[in-house]
Formats: structure tokens, C-alpha cells, sequence
């Protein structure tokens, strides 16, 4: 996966969302996804939060849907942006996935991080 850059990307010379946002800010965020393979695939498309590990890593992967996240996650990443989406890409081509995106309507001091993952 790659990202299309969007113009209010804080640092533009990293590959990720780093986006800086107003409150109740609203925006698409574009994700390229690359089928390499040889056959039409299905692709799942979908946000995560991101949470700290046993070894103290900042780790993106889905959590079960019964996981229990720390009291001090106050605003998931999850909550503010749309949904898993499924998509179809034929062998050897990319397909553009949008997701809404919505910032949260109060500021917050500190960084909300998630991510996308296939």
C-alpha cells in the first residue's frame, strides 16, 4: 500500500499519513493497493488503532474484536474514519481505496496514530 499525499501532509518526505488537522476538519484520505500477483484478488482494506505491544512497540495490526484497549485511548483512530472496505484488483494493477475522514470536533494535544492494513 501507498499513500496519495495529501496537501495539508505535515511531513512530506514520509510515506504515511501525517496530517495536521482543525478540529471537525473533514477530508478523503486515498490509499493506492497493489495486486503483484498473477490472478484477480480480493483485498481487505481495513483501519486499525494502534497500540503499544509487550515489547513496548507501537504495533498496527487489527485487534480481536473483543480486545480491551487502555483507559487512555480517548479518540480511536477508528472512530474517525470510515469503514473496511473490500476490493477487487485484477493481476498485476493498483486500485485508488478513499476513506472519509473526520478530525475530532475538540482539540487535542497529542496524536491520535492508526493505520490501514490489508
Amino acid at each position: 500500500m501507498n499513500i496519495v499525499t495529501p496537501k495539508n501532509q505535515f511531513n512530506k518526505n514520509v510515506t504515511y499519513f501525517d496530517l495536521l488537522v482543525k478540529p471537525s476538519e473533514q477530508q478523503k484520505l486515498e490509499i493506492i493497493v497493489t495486486n503483484t500477483g498473477d490472478k484477480k484478488k480480493k483485498f481487505s482494506v481495513t483501519p486499525t488503532n494502534a497500540v503499544t505491544n509487550s515489547k513496548g512497540n507501537i504495533d498496527y495490526n487489527v485487534q480481536t474484536k473483543d480486545y480491551i484497549y487502555d483507559k487512555s485511548l480517548k479518540i480511536p483512530f477508528t472512530s474517525l474514519v470510515s469503514e473496511e472496505q473490500i476490493v477487487e484488483i485484477e493481476a498485476k494493477s493498483s486500485k485508488t481505496v478513499t476513506f472519509d475522514f473526520k478530525a475530532p470536533d475538540q482539540p487535542i494535544d497529542g496524536i491520535i496514530l492508526g493505520g490501514f492494513v490489508t
